[in-house]
């Protein structure tokens, strides 16, 4: 039976201090334990000290958890980059999957830094730059292949972080 009344907020951030690999754990491991008991799954890259974020679930439970993450000091300049009702879940199997970009590669770690300078040009103006949409399908659509993968083991990106971005 499909889920009612999905959203999805993609947002980005950039962190407030450096982001030890311990310190990331234990965002990771709480981001999974609260995630799982409100039905929200997502994914969460690191890179350059910015945090791009996709949370998807029940409309309610991703609006509360995002303005929780709105006013935590681990974070600062937090913009939304998409706000939208979905039909079904990108990243179902991962509470909160973890990778960073150099994990896929340079492609990919370009397509994160090209993403941040597109936002950091449209800030002022309101992020409505289509750019920001084909970004953000490129880079995400990378680790929404390896979630479908069928050679990946099931908590292949979400074991804790071995390199911090």
């Amino acid at each position: 039976m499909p889920e009612t009344s999905l959203h999805r907020i993609i947002y980005l951030s950039e962190a407030a201090g450096p982001m030890s690999v311990p310190a990331l754990d234990v965002l990771l491991a709480g981001a999974r334990a609260r995630n799982a008991a409100r039905s929200v799954t997502g994914f969460l890259a690191l890179h350059e000290g910015r945090f791009l974020q996709v949370l998807e679930g029940p409309r309610a439970s991703v609006e509360i958890l995002f303005a929780t993450i709105a006013q935590d000091a681990r974070h600062r300049a937090v913009i939304v980059l998409k706000h939208e009702a979905v039909e079904a879940r990108s990243f179902a199997e991962w509470s909160m999957g973890y990778a960073d970009p150099v994990q896929l590669g340079s492609e990919n770690m370009a397509a994160f830094t090209d993403l941040c300078a597109v936002v950091d040009e449209g800030r002022a103006a309101g992020v409505k730059d289509r750019r920001v949409s084909v970004l953000l399908a490129s880079f995400l659509g990378s680790f929404r292949d390896l979630a479908h993968s069928p050679w990946r083991k099931s908590d292949a990106f979400e074991e804790p972080a071995r390199q911090v971005g």
